[in-house]
């Protein structure tokens, strides 16, 4: 059994240190990084020692991952990059200031659904697509919206057997509104309030429809309240309101909420998405 880091971080502590930042330690990585940390404890206090594991990580984020699995080489390509700097052992170029990158030599990455992370793409990208190609942006488009926004705090659903005095709002799917049957006589204060994501589209002249990857709704934006932002067609948007007789009145327009980027890469760090990462 593996000990823990004496007088400092447990075995527990350092794996969910890994995990906020979307990695997890091989078994060998683990026991490589758990017996420094307990040298590193003997001469620092608790804050310290974890703001050297968290430097620790960064290195590794900063490395090129083929996985979010973290081997024993790459805790010790950290450790020997670190050492170097504290020494004043490195160098800084042109290189470690920025990179650029060849759009056409990019990765191509899409969202898996099942895996929950992005996954290189099976096409490569070029300068003239198919016909397929449109559609598919705006699918891919939805999907990484969709994970992004229930990611978020407002849409976050609440864990089994966990209680929480913040509110939390749920996506409904536009196949969903199938199985509702409201009359007009009913709109006011029968019908649930839902929200939906998709695209704002014109499938018939003048008249808007909410679409996602599963169907379309027309909309009724005769009393819609939008917040600041441009709103166009092939835009994606977050609408709330009601759906009644068929058609889904828009009480409020808006987009879909931003992430920021440190919490992008705690998700998502071990993934290269330029291909121009340093080694």
């Amino acid at each position: 059994m593996m000990a823990s880091s004496e007088g400092g971080l447990s075995v527990a502590d350092i794996q969910r240190r890994f995990k906020t930042n979307g990695l997890f330690l091989r078994s060998g990585a683990l026991r490589r990084l758990d017996e420094t940390l307990q040298q590193l404890a003997q001469q620092l206090n608790g804050s310290r020692l974890v703001k050297a594991l968290d430097m620790i990580i960064q290195q590794i984020c900063d490395q090129t991952l083929s996985s979010n699995a973290v081997e024993e080489d790459q805790i010790v390509a950290a450790l020997t990059k670190l050492h170097q700097e504290g020494r004043g052992g490195t160098t800084v170029t042109t290189k470690d200031v920025f990179s650029i990158c060849d759009a056409f030599s990019m990765p191509k990455f899409v969202y898996n659904i099942d895996r929950k992370t992005f996954v290189p793409s099976p096409t490569q990208p070029m300068l003239h697509s198919n016909p397929t190609a449109k559609a598919a942006l705006f699918r891919d488009r939805y999907t990484v919206l969709l994970q992004r926004t229930q990611r978020n705090r407002l849409f976050r659903a609440a864990l089994p057997g966990v209680t929480s005095d913040e509110e939390s709002f749920k996506i409904t799917p536009v196949d969903a509104l199938l199985g509702i049957r409201k009359s007009k006589d009913q709109d006011s204060e029968e019908s649930a309030v839902l929200i939906l994501l998709g695209m704002l589209t014109q499938l018939q002249e003048g008249k808007f429809y909410l679409e996602d990857i599963n169907g379309s709704v027309l909309l009724d934006l005769s009393e819609t309240a939008c917040c600041s932002g441009l709103f166009t067609e092939s835009c994606f948007v977050v609408a709330e309101g009601k759906y009644v007789d068929g058609i889904f009145r828009v009480a409020t327009l808006g987009f879909p909420p931003p992430e920021p980027r440190m919490e992008t890469r705690a998700v998502f760090g071990s993934i290269d998405f330029t291909g121009c990462m340093p080694d």
